[in-house]
């Protein structure tokens, strides 16, 4: 069966679907609504993605909330760079992990966000033990994000205090990193044309 990936636009080929219920899986070639199905994840899916066989229709996406820890990380080894930029995607796809870029830089280390400590552990893991990557994580002073929305000229006139930084998260999306609560609040009051956003911006629901 060939369905298309109305978040990417490009076509899917399906095999080996499988049922699933409790801990029973069955391949099957046929489901009805309310069935719960396996997928193979060849690299095409990511959490939340809304696949049709007819006119391309999307789902309102799933909501990204704000993490609360975020550490730079980097390969023990430089030479393994684009294998850790192929485990984290991936890892990303999967909702393990949120992945943030500070902008303005050439080549920056990612930066990773998480609800809780924890997520760099299971990260490091599995960087290591299915991409054969070690890596050194360096805990970053943040403890808040903010998706920014607004005009382009109020944009252009923000003003960071403090240690807050400029990111992209890996959808493109601007957000700022900022130390505590109050700094956030802060740059809200100094820049009231500026939405600060303490969920990401969703793109909105599509249909032909």
């Amino acid at each position: 069966m060939t369905v298309l990936n109305t978040r990417t636009g490009k076509k899917v080929r399906l095999s080996r679907a499988q049922k699933l219920f409790a801990q029973e899986r069955e391949i099957t070639d046929e489901a009805f609504p309310g069935d719960i199905i396996g997928l193979t994840n060849p690299g095409a899916f990511a959490i939340g993605d809304t696949v049709t066989t007819g006119a391309p229709i999307a789902y309102e996406g799933i909501p990204q909330f704000s993490p609360e820890q975020f550490a730079s990380i980097r390969p023990s080894t430089p030479t393994k760079r684009k294998q850790l930029l192929k485990g984290l995607d991936q890892l990303r796809e999967e909702g393990a992990i949120q992945v943030m870029w500070q902008r303005g830089l050439a080549s920056p280390d990612p930066i990773l966000a998480a609800v809780g400590p924890l997520q760099f552990d299971v990260v490091r893991f599995r960087l290591e033990s299915e991409y054969n990557v070690e890596t050194l994580l360096q805990p970053l002073p943040f403890a808040v994000a903010r998706w920014i929305d607004g005009p382009p000229e109020a944009l252009a006139e923000l003003e960071l205090y403090g240690q807050a930084r400029e990111v992209e998260d890996a959808d493109g999306r601007h957000a700022i990193l900022f130390e505590t609560e109050w700094s956030a609040r802060r740059a809200a009051e100094r820049h009231p044309k500026v939405q600060f956003l303490d969920v990401a911006p969703l793109a909105p629901a599509t249909a032909a």
